[in-house]
Order: structure tokens, then C-alpha cells, then sequence
């Protein structure tokens, strides 16, 4: 299902991976559509948080990470 104009995603189970994060937030993107994502992390996700946040400060994707 494709679903227009999404503006604003919320995380309440963050993703396991880059790619799955990728995937989730990616739906306030589509066609060049600039959106919002909140996303609730715990302990156990730290790792994962703190990849996603280089990647995103150094420009990089986040796949790469």
C-alpha cells in the first residue's frame, strides 16, 4: 500500500538494523518530499542510535554504517 503525504513518522519500536531504520523513516521521503521522523530508543538500541547520528553528521548514508 503507498500512502501520500506523509510529513511525520514516530518510531515506538526502533529498527534492528540500517537498513530496516532506513526503510521506516523513508516513508516521509517519497518524491523528493522533505518529512519528520521521532523515534524512541532504549539502551539496547544505543549502538544502532549512535551510527545513525554519525552517519547523518558527516553526510554519509547510513547504510554504511
Amino acid at each position: 500500500m503507498f500512502i501520500c503525504n506523509v510529513v511525520h513518522t514516530f518510531q515506538a519500536d526502533f529498527a534492528t538494523s540500517a537498513v530496516d531504520f532506513l526503510h521506516r523513516v523513508g516513508r516521509t521521503a517519497r518524491a523528493g518530499q522533505i518529512g519528520l521522523v521521532t523515534s524512541m530508543y532504549t539502551e539496547s538500541n544505543k549502538e544502532l542510535v549512535d551510527a545513525v547520528r554519525s552517519a547523518e553528521k558527516r553526510g554519509q548514508p547510513v547504510v554504511n554504517f
